[in-house]
């Protein structure tokens, strides 16, 4: 019986050693697995702190957008002013009173921006358009600079963005060349308004 007691002990004291050790990596495994939990969520935190910082830089810049932007600035800009002059003073000289092929483009609508609203889309902070330009428009060089700029919200060259634009977004851009070294633009937009409480 003594013989029996000791080979318990023995088993006993063997098994515990080896249950401790089991019983630290188990925990260690477990500490690893906190740790790393830890890091993703703190990485998370990080990530959504940022985003969050972006969308307040967003809404500070857009604030004082005008709702009407695409009314009172895009479509109120007229492109290839400096060739329409040029050409109406060409038609009063002389040799080029009866040329048809200035009176033609003199006559022809070099078109200004106009825009309609499709899928008008609302949400408690955001208001999301799709502006459809009606008709291409005939522009330069210069035109276009000025343009890109207003829409893009950048500068380009001397062109300077608006402080009143909204976020507008370039969802269609065809711009192919005529042959009158101009070009031909079709533009649809992508609108988006940021709503303040």
């Amino acid at each position: 019986m003594l013989i029996k007691h000791r080979y318990f002990l023995i088993v006993l004291f063997a098994i515990i050693p080896l249950f401790l050790v089991f019983y630290y990596f188990s925990k260690t495994v477990k500490i690893q697995q906190t740790n790393q939990r830890i890091h993703s969520l703190q990485t998370v935190c990080k990530q959504a702190h940022v985003k969050q910082q972006k969308w307040q830089q967003q809404l500070h810049k857009y604030h004082h957008a005008d709702p009407f932007f695409i009314q009172n600035t895009l479509e109120k800009l007229s492109f290839l002013e400096a060739e329409k002059k040029e050409l109406k003073e060409l038609s009063k000289h002389a040799v080029f009173k009866n040329n048809p092929k200035l009176k033609q483009r003199l006559n022809q609508d070099f078109a200004s921006l106009k825009f309609k609203q499709k899928a008008l889309k609302k949400d408690h902070k955001i208001i999301e358009s799709e502006e459809i330009n009606q008709k291409k428009i005939e522009l330069n060089n210069t035109d276009l600079m000025r343009l890109l700029s207003l829409v893009e919200d950048l500068s380009i060259d001397q062109y300077q963005p608006s402080s009143s634009s909204p976020q507008l977004i370039i969802q269609k851009f065809i711009l192919s060349k005529t042959p009158y070294a101009t070009f031909q633009l079709d533009l649809n937009l992508y609108k988006r308004e940021f709503l303040y409480e």
